[in-house]
């Protein structure tokens, strides 16, 4: 499988008051979760951007100003995009401490040859573009694109790639399906997460 790996490890972590790549769960922060599960899905490298590394390591854009500069996922993701050695990355946040590598492997079985990304939904009907897999050269003209517009959006991203939407339905059976994407921004969500991975709910 010749898959690169990113975290997303951005963010200023306002509402949770402290950086979350640093919160332990079960033992291990959310960095070492989100580089774990990566690796155990089979990607052939795992590189954390945010933070320090994504302020030293933003490829230039040419012949564009922007003012002002960039921040976000989308920053993230073009870094990844740029940065990487093989045809698809696997994107995972930082803030999404519940996704395993079984997950990944059933988001990464339903892609075939006319997929540009596999992104998962939330039981909530929404898409959460930052748990998935991107073919490395659509997205990147997709994101540099909309920087240029001046659209920051990852959802607007995905509007313009070939997207396969994995369904709730389509991982319902795994355990506590209904939490896998919970996204941690407020100690009350890592409380709920602790929950979870502690089989109290």
């Amino acid at each position: 499988m010749n898959i690169e790996g990113y975290v997303l490890a951005g963010g200023r972590s306002s509402r949770m008051g402290t950086t979350k790549a640093k919160i332990e769960l079960g033992g291990r922060t959310y960095l070492e979760l989100a580089e774990n599960a990566l690796r155990d899905f089979g990607c052939v490298t795992v590189t954390v951007v945010g933070g320090s590394v994504l302020e030293n390591f933003i490829p230039w854009l040419p012949d564009v100003e922007l003012d002002p500069p960039v921040s976000g996922s989308i920053v993230g993701l073009y870094t990844a995009l740029s940065a990487a050695n093989t045809d698809w990355i696997a994107i995972l946040a930082v803030d999404l401490p519940l996704v395993n590598d079984t997950f990944l492997k059933r988001l990464w079985d339903h892609r075939d040859a006319d997929t540009d990304a596999v992104v998962p939904v939330q039981p909530d009907g929404r898409l959460q573009p930052l748990c998935g897999f991107y073919k490395v050269g659509p997205t990147l003209e997709a994101v540099r694109a909309s920087i240029v517009n001046g659209k920051f959006s990852l959802h607007g991203i995905l509007d313009r790639l070939t997207v396969r939407q994995v369904n709730y339905t389509d991982y319902a059976d795994f355990p506590n399906a209904e939490h896998l994407l919970l996204n941690v921004n407020t100690p009350d969500d890592h409380a709920l997460a602790l929950k979870i991975a502690q089989g109290q709910l």
